[in-house]
């Protein structure tokens, strides 16, 4: 059974969320190591991706922080317990080699990141990358919905850089 549909916490966020979405891959990594490579990946177009989403947030005078620091991280510096940070991430949940859960709060929206790893057979794992979306208010909506293309290519390129060996 995938760690997706047995895993109360996700079944809770699928339900409660305005916006979910999930993209998988294969791999022979553990999960922290996903979740490292996951956070650790900055190639330069989603770095001015960061750099334009700066100047949206100021513009719907949203919160933002800048850009994010630039780190490289490793297996050992993934946290699964609750309040833990990585990057602008604070760990909501997580089980080592079921799931990590980070989350990010912002007076318009709620999100959710959630790595799951689902074992295969000789040795491969199916790696989910799960968004989940909660919106306060109208501006919540209206950010993500100017967002979403580029989220999509960002998960996406993120999940398949994570899980390559």
């Amino acid at each position: 059974m995938s760690v997706l549909s047995d895993t109360s916490y996700i079944i809770d966020l699928r339900v409660n969320s305005d916006h979910n979405d999930v993209h998988f891959a294969i791999g022979e990594r553990d999960l922290a190591d996903v979740v490292a490579r996951l956070m650790s990946y900055q190639p330069w177009w989603l770095w001015l991706l960061y750099a334009i989403r700066v100047l949206l947030a100021k513009a719907l005078r949203l919160r933002t922080d800048g850009l994010p620091r630039r780190q490289q991280y490793t297996a050992a510096d993934i946290s699964f317990d609750r309040g833990a940070e990585l990057s602008f991430f604070s760990v909501d949940a997580g089980e080592p080699d079921r799931y990590w859960a980070g989350t990010i709060s912002d007076k318009h929206l709620n999100a959710w990141l959630v790595v799951t790893r689902d074992d295969m057979h000789g040795g491969l794992a199916r790696f989910g990358l799960t968004t989940f979306v909660t919106f306060h208010n109208r501006s919540g909506r209206f950010y993500f919905a100017l967002i979403k293309p580029f989220h999509h290519l960002v998960v996406r390129s993120m999940l398949r850089y994570a899980v390559k060996s």
